[in-house]
């Protein structure tokens, strides 16, 4: 058991805590028999506070619910679990590159990225490719375009990315990477870390 100071599972500007990320992270797992993240309580640092807990219940949650939705409708290839996540992407070759960490990381006008979501219990790295998102910028259903998450809404994450890079959606030179978190209670949630693929 680990010993750490209690912190809020937020920040004031809805960023998930990376103090909290870190004090609980080696308490939550990815159950391979049920596929969803459970806490094990053995690892639950010792003064962990009742408002700590019901935090990191409600994120493993929302988690679970998101993880349990994109697992029943991507082909099974286009999943992969590495340690305590797992990665969804459009083909099993990219899932398979992402969860291995092998994936080139170049930035040019040639370089397209790609199309995963990487789930872990407190949010998601989302990768969006150049393609993804020129075809968003002509009006194209962002969602449909990479329809494995519906918990995330995917055409406002992608003007907003856009918007945090300075960039049209359709201008730019590859594709990008980001994480983001859900926030209780409300449609959309918070980007943070935001770069290109």
């Amino acid at each position: 058991m680990t010993v750490s100071q209690p912190t809020t599972p937020t920040m004031n500007n809805g960023q998930i805590n990376s103090a909290f990320i870190n004090r609980f992270n080696n308490a939550v797992i990815l159950d391979s028999k049920t596929g969803q993240f459970v806490i094990d309580k053995n690892f639950l640092p010792t003064n962990t506070t009742q408002m700590e807990l019901a935090s990191l219940n409600k994120l493993i949650s929302d988690a679970n619910a998101g993880l349990k939705g994109v697992v029943a409708q991507a082909p099974k290839g286009d999943v992969v679990q590495v340690g305590n996540s797992v990665v969804v992407a459009d083909n099993p070759t990219t899932a398979k590159e992402i969860a291995q960490g092998t994936q080139a990381k170049t930035v040019s006008t040639h370089h397209n990225g790609s199309n995963y979501i990487h789930h872990y219990w407190w949010g998601y790295r989302i990768g969006i490719s150049g393609t993804t998102l020129h075809k968003a910028s002509l009006g194209l259903n962002a969602a449909a375009l990479f329809p494995y998450d519906k918990w995330i809404p995917v055409g406002w994450v992608i003007s907003v990315v856009c918007g945090i890079l300075g960039i049209a959606s359709g201008a730019s030179p590859g594709g990008v990477v980001f994480n983001y978190s859900g926030l209780p209670g409300t449609p959309y949630g918070t980007i943070w870390s935001v770069g290109w693929q």
